[in-house]
């Protein structure tokens, strides 16, 4: 299991071969957060489950609940859905399972993404995304309350990931900006 995640921040300080996305062009900052992990060691486990243990009441308003549902499905009794609500006034709601966990956790837990930082200027200019296998919509939803001006086309096809997609996007009062498809998108036809 490879997993990465680095994030540009002030103040800066030269970091050799770090580019911004928009221009492409070199910059410096420090990287806040770098995550390479390639193994499922008993230690690694641990301080994965600290991290999470420390990240979910500063990111989550519901919080005990939460941390209580997870540590039940550890034991085949927690609840079949969890919903997160974000420090930020998102509301996402997820199957119970460590895999569908992670985004929440990236974008509102670890700002994975830095949004604001990787739009710069853009910001407060009308954008239009396309975000591709959308999951349960936590990028998209985030990115909606960060941009008051962007629109949304999300694509997931899993049946039972676009429902929870469809419905966080209902939730938080974002259908007339994001708009979902249960669809697939490849480079050719087929």
């Amino acid at each position: 299991w490879l997993r990465t995640c680095s994030v540009r921040t002030d103040p800066p300080s030269d970091v050799p071969n770090f580019r911004t996305p928009a221009s492409g062009a070199p910059t410096t900052g420090r990287v806040r957060r770098v995550i390479v992990e390639s193994d499922n060691s008993r230690s690694w486990v641990l301080k994965y489950n600290l991290a999470r243990l420390v990240q979910t009441p500063s990111a989550f308003t519901n919080w005990p609940g939460l941390l209580a549902g997870m540590a039940r499905e550890k034991v085949a009794e927690g609840p079949e859905v969890l919903t997160f609500h974000t420090r930020s006034g998102q509301t996402i709601s997820i199957p119970n399972a460590p895999g569908a966990r992670v985004p929440v956790y990236e974008i509102f837990a670890e700002d994975c993404y830095d949004l604001r930082w990787f739009l710069g200027d853009l910001i407060d200019r009308p954008i239009h995304v396309l975000d591709i296998g959308a999951h349960v919509g936590t990028f998209s939803t985030h990115l909606a309350t960060i941009h008051p001006s962007a629109t949304v086309d999300c694509f997931e096809p899993s049946p039972d990931t676009y429902e929870f997609l469809r419905s966080n996007v209902e939730v938080n009062g974002n259908t007339e900006r994001i708009h979902t498809h249960q669809k697939a998108l490849a480079g050719e036809t087929g």
